[in-house]
This record gives C-alpha cells, sequence and structure tokens, in this order.
C-alpha cells in the first residue's frame, strides 16, 4: 500500500512539474512578436484558416494560373522538361513585378480584421500592433520595389523577382496568421486553463482514491 502510494504521488508530482512546464512555455510563446497568438489556437483554428486561404488564393492568383495555363498549351515555351515548362509558363506572369501589387492586396484585409472588435470575439487580437508594424514595413518595400520597376529604375531584375515571390509568401503567412488568430478569437479566454483545471480535477480524485 505504501509503494503504491509512493508512486501514485510521484506519478502526479511528475505531472504537475510537466503542466507547468508547458503552461511556462505557452505563456512566454505567447509574448514571441507575431507569432504569439498560436499558443492559443486549436487544430480546428488552423483547418479553418487554411481552408480559407486556398480560397482566397485560387480566386485572388486567378490572373496568374490562368494565363500561366494559356502560355502553356500554347507551347510558348522552350520545350524542356515538365517542370521547367512549368516553370516558364508562370515566368511572364509576374516578371514585371506583379507580385508586389499581389503581396499588398493580399495582406489588406489583416487592417480590418486585427482592429475589428466584433461582439461574436470573447478576446482581442493578439499581438496587433506587431501585425500592423509588418503590414507597414511590407506595404513599404513592396510599393517602392515596384515604382522603381514601372519607372526604369537600373535594378538586378533577377533579384527584383526573387524579393517578389519571397515577399508575396511573406504576404500569404502573415494573411494565414491572421486568419487562424481570429478563429480563436470565437473561444472564451478560459479555454485557455482548461488543461490545467482537468489536471487538478484528476489529482483531486487520485488523492480521493488513495485517502479511501
Amino acid at each position: 500500500m505504501e509503494f503504491r502510494d509512493l508512486r501514485s504521488r510521484l506519478h502526479m508530482s511528475i505531472r504537475g512539474v510537466l503542466v507547468g512546464v508547458r503552461a511556462s512555455g505557452v505563456a512566454m510563446g505567447r509574448k514571441v512578436p507575431i507569432l504569439g497568438g498560436l499558443a492559443d489556437c486549436k487544430g480546428t483554428d488552423h483547418a479553418g484558416a487554411a481552408r480559407e486561404i486556398f480560397a482566397g488564393l485560387l480566386f485572388s492568383t486567378v490572373t496568374f494560373w490562368l494565363s500561366a495555363g494559356l502560355i502553356f498549351f500554347q507551347g510558348k515555351t522552350s520545350g524542356g522538361g515538365f517542370l521547367q515548362t512549368v516553370a516558364e509558363s508562370f515566368a511572364p506572369t509576374f516578371n514585371n513585378g506583379e507580385l508586389f501589387v499581389f503581396a499588398v492586396s493580399f495582406v489588406g484585409p489583416i487592417v480590418y480584421i486585427a482592429f475589428d472588435e466584433p461582439s461574436w470575439a470573447k478576446r482581442e487580437f493578439p499581438q496587433k500592433l506587431w501585425h500592423a508594424m509588418a503590414l507597414f514595413v511590407l506595404a513599404l518595400v513592396c510599393g517602392a520595389l515596384f515604382a522603381a520597376v514601372k519607372t526604369g529604375a537600373t535594378l538586378d531584375m533577377a533579384l527584383v523577382i526573387t524579393a517578389s515571390v519571397w515577399l508575396a509568401v511573406v504576404s500569404v503567412a502573415l494573411r494565414y496568421l491572421a486568419t487562424v488568430f481570429n478563429k480563436a478569437r470565437s473561444r472564451p479566454a478560459e479555454e485557455m486553463r482548461e488543461q490545467t483545471a482537468d489536471f487538478i480535477e484528476e489529482f483531486e480524485k487520485h488523492r480521493g482514491g488513495d485517502n479511501a
């Protein structure tokens, strides 16, 4: 009986330490700029955000993939392998800085998402000022580079095109984060403490069983 009691107490102590460590890690994670809100997101939030972003990308990039499809089927490429042909089909659709415009337009809704306070939201949008700063920098860089391309400035176009691709990727990532954070706002803040409450309840059950 004493060995069983000792083992039960040891088990609960180890679990208590693990829960405490996890809680501390989540608390520290919430302080990470821009990414901090992920600490409070669940799998359902990510799944919903992924579906929404996919639909948004499908419609917002229609001019890119439709033009690339026409180029591909018209055979206006060098005739290399399949992947090379696909890449050469897409290249003319963004080699004049079009992705800079896409990047800015795709992150536009984040301003509304972050600073709107809908009646259904149970808590504020996390780190909205960090998101605003990221949007400002992204828009400034994209606007400056796109203006430079259109005014005929002397630029390394290969580098500019590469930068436009990465900035477009960043814009999609920011939009995804804003979407998943917004979906997580529908749950009350008390849900963040559910795991700790469950641990305490289980601990009390074990202690009650040992005393009996």
